[in-house]
């Protein structure tokens, strides 16, 4: 049980940081009202995984209790996080804001694995 959760743990920071490796555009782009659309798909995938995190926390807090049907409820959970995954493996680059708010989700999965 202890070595899946840390499985998934390794899998959400490995993705966190895959992210961080692409490269951001060098040129500033002139300033709009609107984000360009590939942003806007990134912030709502960042949206999404942090909503799955939240969720998925709380199942991983009663795994650790021996609570079976918590257990059994993370497995069901691996093909969500998935596709999540897929959007952020498509996105071209992230912006520093955007590379932040996934760091402080991967920082969630860490205290969540390894409470103080």
């Amino acid at each position: 049980m202890k070595n899946l959760i840390y499985l998934v743990a390794i899998a959400c920071a490995t993705l966190t940081f895959s992210s961080c490796k692409k490269e951001a555009k060098t040129s500033e782009p002139e300033a709009t009202t609107e984000q360009p659309a590939e942003i806007n798909s990134i912030d709502q995938a960042i949206d999404e995984y942090d909503k799955f995190i939240d969720e998925y926390i709380v199942v991983l807090k009663g795994s650790t209790t021996g609570d079976m049907e918590a257990v059994k409820k993370m497995q069901e959970m691996a093909p969500r996080l998935e596709e999540i995954s897929k959007k952020f493996q498509d996105a071209t680059s992230f912006t520093p804001a955007q590379q932040e708010r996934l760091t402080k989700i991967a920082q969630k999965i860490t205290d969540a694995v390894n409470p103080q």
